[in-house]
């Protein structure tokens, strides 16, 4: 079964100035959700920060295709970074697209496995990515905390 999708992020290139891409990604935080590319997964994949060095360092938190952890330490400035939605599309495992029941017209992201619903793919990540670090942390895996 293909992974759920929704269309697209925020606009690339020269539609997003420069200093607005300076100022999103020095808003990044624990917490954030971003893209972050792995060579050795060969392309882009979703990750959360969990941590900003003393140095201003980006710590992402992401996983390969058996949910195993990986991490990556990066400046905010590095081009292995990008904004949620510039080059992935997809959804956490277990989500999908559905009709909003509070907003007509609007779409939710519905978590199959806990029955919840998100009104974002940024949300949806996030949660996501908060089960996956305590099912991580719970087994015993080794998560950088610097």
């Amino acid at each position: 079964m293909a992974p759920a999708t929704w269309s697209g992020g925020l606009p690339g290139g020269e539609a997003q100035s420069m200093q607005q891409e300076l100022r999103l990604r020095q808003s990044w935080g624990p917490g954030s959700v971003l893209e972050v590319f792995s060579s050795s997964l060969g392309g882009w994949s979703v990750g959360v920060v969990t941590k900003v060095t003393k140095d201003d360092k980006v710590v992402v938190q992401f996983s390969n295709a058996a949910q195993e952890p990986l991490m990556k330490v990066l400046p905010r400035s590095d081009v292995q970074l990008a904004t949620l939605g510039c080059n992935t599309q997809s959804l956490p495992p277990h989500f999908r697209v559905v009709p909003s029941q509070s907003r007509p017209g609007q779409v939710s992201y519905l978590d199959s496995a806990h029955q919840c619903r998100y009104s974002t793919p940024e949300a949806a990540w996030r949660q996501h990515f908060q089960d996956l670090l305590a099912k991580w942390q719970a087994s015993g895996e080794k998560l950088w905390n610097g």
